[in-house]
């Protein structure tokens, strides 16, 4: 058996994957706060967001096409990508935190475990932080429910049905082909929409942004959790997808402005919980969704939708007074007459 074949060895490196996967990103979205600024990181977000879509578009489609015939050689490819990621990391972007943020001094195994704990117990008691940390946490586990309790429902209970038809070819899909589809409209939306939607409302507030994303968001899985329609799901996906557009990097520039200069990677490494987290809840909703009708469901998720927009709203409010409060000191300032 090749080794590529073999099970034990796939999941040794899948763990491999994800342990140096969980110890990059925060660091990598740490340095994005780092260098950008406030005025420029809604646009940096955007790309961001667009630019993982567009990855995730081709990487699918080289995979679908290569993973039959050349399993091999498409690792082999991977790991050569990667090599060329730690090439240009190392050589070609310099260290980003600020001065203090790193510590140099040298601590026992224990030591660093408890320093270790009362850092992420000073995070989470971060009002603001934890506030926007739920919001996403929640907004991400309506966001893979279509890998979850949507993927199961549509599967089994949407009947074929034929989309339109081109002469004497029919578009008849069934619910595991419709699935497809909406998927690859996701993807497709989002790197054809992101620029021109951040173009579009660049000058629109957060607030008004943030509530419209998450209601076109959660409008939209709440219509994917009922509708056995295709086109009605393929416009519910267009909608959400919008809102999607709205929120994301709104939601990313409030992370970056809550997060304190000397302890970004820690804030950002308990942030990045949010997706483990949303998992949970997401397994837990296809559990219920044995026991209560996809109506329930949307309702569900529309109790997520309220509970996200009252979050946000929290963190809004807060730092519109911290604005506030920062404009007043400086009104004063440049009122006060000089000291001899």
């Amino acid at each position: 058996m090749p080794w590529w074949e073999n099970a034990g060895v796939i999941y040794a490196g899948f763990l491999a994957g994800s342990l140096a996967s969980n110890l990059a990103v925060p660091a990598n979205d740490a340095m994005v706060v780092d260098v950008s600024t406030p005025e420029s990181r809604q646009f940096v977000y955007t790309i961001n967001y667009w630019s993982i879509n567009l990855a995730l578009a081709c990487g699918v489609l080289i995979g679908g096409f290569l993973y039959g015939g050349y399993f091999p050689q498409m690792l082999a490819a991977v790991a050569v990508g990667s090599l060329a990621v730690l090439l240009i990391t190392f050589f070609k972007i310099d260290e980003t935190a600020p001065a203090g943020a790193v510590s140099q001094k040298s601590e026992s195994a224990r030591a660093y475990v408890r320093s270790f704990a009362s850092g992420y117990r000073a995070v989470l008691a971060d009002r603001l932080f934890s506030a926007l940390l739920i919001a996403a946490t929640l907004r991400m586990a309506i966001e893979v429910q279509i890998n979850y309790y949507i993927n199961v429902r549509v599967s089994e209970t949407f009947e074929e049905q034929r989309l339109f038809s081109f002469g004497s070819w029919d578009a008849t899909v069934n619910g595991v082909e419709i699935l497809g589809i909406l998927r690859a409209e996701n993807t497709l939306l989002v790197v054809l929409l992101a620029l021109v939607v951040h173009r579009l409302l660049r000058r629109m507030s957060d607030g008004p942004r943030l509530y419209a994303g998450v209601i076109l968001f959660t409008g939209g899985y709440m219509v994917m959790a009922v509708s056995g329609n295709g086109w009605l799901l393929l416009l519910a996906m267009l909608v959400l997808t919008v809102g999607e557009l709205l929120n994301v990097p709104v939601q990313q520039t409030m992370l970056a402005d809550l997060v304190p200069e000397q302890a970004r990677t820690k804030y950002m490494a308990v942030f990045n919980l949010n997706v483990r987290l949303a998992l949970l809840i997401a397994s837990l909703c296809m559990t219920l969704g044995a026991v209560v009708s996809r109506w329930g469901i949307a309702a569900l998720y529309g109790v997520f939708g309220v509970v996200i927009i009252l979050k946000y709203r929290t963190v809004l409010v807060a730092r519109a007074r911290e604005r506030a409060a920062l404009d007043g000191e400086g009104s004063e300032l440049v009122g006060r007459p000089a000291q001899d």
